[in-house]
């Protein structure tokens, strides 16, 4: 038992190498699923732990980060664990402009749309103001 706990701790730290690869090189779940030939799921199920990562697709991953599949077997310094944290910060900010931006779209492309509805209905009122004057 005590040696399975081990095992899943120790393949949680690959994967979690895997996610900081991916991101730094700016690979998203849906570039690495299209190079892998499956779903975007199925991908973030490998990251979330969910499907066994075997040592073939491991290989592809690395492949694909165009790394040595070692990096992901090797223990990590205090260092690196300070720069993974700080790529997470990187990470979450650029994800949170990113959605922030198109929120952002949206509600101004609502706006243009309720401001063109409004002038639409601004003419429809004064082309009935004149009929209504013409029959005075």
């Amino acid at each position: 038992m005590k040696r399975d706990d081990e095992l899943e701790k120790k393949m949680f730290k690959i994967i979690k190498r895997i996610t900081k690869v991916r991101m730094q090189k700016g690979y998203s779940h849906e570039a690495m699923s299209l190079s892998l030939g499956f779903s975007r799921v199925s991908y973030s199920n490998i990251e979330s732990g969910k499907t066994k990562l075997g040592l073939r697709r491991l290989y592809q991953i690395a492949h694909i980060l165009n790394v040595c599949p070692s990096d992901f077997l090797k223990e990590e310094t205090g260092e690196e664990k300070a720069a993974d944290i700080e790529c997470i910060k990187c990470s979450f900010y650029k994800e949170k402009e990113i959605l922030y931006q198109h929120r952002k779209e949206s509600f101004e492309e609502a706006l243009r749309s309720k401001d063109r509805t409004i002038a639409n209905l601004e003419q429809h009122r004064d082309r009935l103001i004149m009929q209504s004057r013409a029959f005075e």
